[in-house]
Parts: C-alpha cells; structure tokens; sequence
C-alpha cells in the first residue's frame, strides 16, 4: 500500500483495510526491519557495565540516532498509507470532523470535480508528512505534537497513546536500563510525549556534538530501541482499528 500515480477506488481501499484486519501495516513492517540496524550495531558493543570505549560510544550514538529515524519514517509513512485506504473507501458523511475542517477551505472545483475530495485529502497528508516544493520539510521533527497533528490529518488521530506500560511483564518492563530522565508513574507506565522528547534530545545532542550531555549506557540505548518497537507497534494496532471501525468492516 503505498503512494503511486495510479488511481484508487472503494474496492482497492476496502480490499487494503480487509487485510488490516490480521496484517501489519507496510509501514510497521518496514519499521521493524529497520530497527534490526540499530539491535545489529548494538551487538558489537561488550557485555558488562563498565564505562563505554570511545568506539563503543559511537556505537550507541549511532543506534540512538537511527532508532529515532526509524520513528519518524514510520510515522509518516502510516499516515500516507492508511489515509489512502480511507480516502479510497470512506462516505463523504464519514469524514472525521477535523480532516472536514481542513478541506472545507480548498476550492470548490477542486473539491467536487478535480482532484476531488479524496485526491485533494491524500494530498494534505502527503505534503504534511514530506513536505513538497514549497511546502516545507514536512513533519520535521517526530514529537508527540506533530504526530499527533499529522494523524489528525490522516484520520487516525486516536492512534498514539498517551502512555505505554513498563509493568514487569510487558516487554518494557522485562528489560534493565530504562533512562532515570523516563519516569514512571503510579500505575506503572512512562509517558509518550515525554519519552519522544527525551529521545529526539538525545538524537540532536548526537547529530550536532557526536555526544551526549549525560553518559549513555548500552543498556539504555536498548531500551530506547524497544520503546520505539512497542510504540510503533501499538500506534499500528490502534489505528488499524480505526480504519476498520470507520469503514464499519
């Protein structure tokens, strides 16, 4: 399911939102392979505790900055594809309140005969998630804020959760090294929005100094990795859910 030149219509946006039924996104699928990079640069760094090499802290500079890429690629990459089922499929009486917001501003002729509603709505969400000549760069930056707006755009604006779960027998909580600036609450999870900060922080903090404020720990760097694994995870099954009950399949 991705972007191309070829016109879509309600039987190809109802056959794509059949599979979401049992099958990942593209988009997640995508995201998982990805993230084999940053798990695979990981192992080359030696067991134990002790203070980093110098090349093993490249290394978790390296994996940090990637785990984030891979964020932001998925983001972007979901939204286009699920708002191109959505608008291949959805009732006009359907359109969720804010993407009818936006589109209530765009030119009439554009609206009704070319490219039509539908066109002129995958459209948005590709220029809001790439950017375009023009346009900008697109998200940008992958925070909890942008996402957010970005899925709005998409339709699927419930999709990221708030929290996710560290309790012992999830996958976070299984695992040593979550980063003391996380935090978790009361009822054992870590907030969304300020894990995303923390790690699009610690990826500039990469990127402009090639290294970081505090010391980073393997273990940290891992935990980072599987927080973006659940996170992206759970955004794919929310929203899967959102395209299935808003096309009532």
């Amino acid at each position: 399911m991705t972007t191309n030149n070829t016109a879509r219509g309600p039987e190809d946006g109802n056959r794509d939102a059949a599979r979401l039924k049992t099958e990942w996104t593209a988009a997640a699928l995508s995201a998982e392979k990805a993230l084999e990079v940053p798990r695979g640069l990981m192992s080359f760094a030696s067991d134990g505790r002790g203070r980093p090499t110098n090349e093993q802290k490249y290394l978790y500079l390296s994996a940090v900055t990637f785990t984030y890429a891979v964020w932001e690629s998925y983001a972007e990459d979901v939204a286009i594809e699920l708002v191109e089922v959505l608008a291949s499929s959805l009732p006009t009486d359907s359109i969720p309140t804010h993407v009818a917001d936006v589109l209530s501003g765009k030119d009439a002729w554009q609206l009704a005969v070319h490219p039509g509603w539908r066109g002129l709505w995958t459209k948005e969400v590709n220029t809001a998630a790439k950017g375009g000549e023009g346009a900008g760069y697109g998200i940008n930056t992958a925070s909890y804020k942008n996402v957010r707006a970005l899925f709005e755009l998409a339709g699927i604006g419930d999709a990221l959760p708030s929290h996710l779960s560290v309790a012992p027998e999830t996958e976070l909580g299984k695992l040593k090294g979550l980063p003391a600036s996380v935090g978790v609450t009361k009822n054992a999870t870590v907030n969304v929005d300020r894990c995303l900060s923390l790690l699009i922080n610690l990826r500039g903090e990469a990127v402009h100094t090639a290294r970081t404020e505090g010391k980073l720990l393997k273990n940290e760097v891992l935990w980072w990795t599987a927080f973006i694994r659940e996170l992206h995870e759970e955004v794919d099954r929310r929203s899967r859910g959102t395209i299935i009950d808003l096309l009532k399949l």
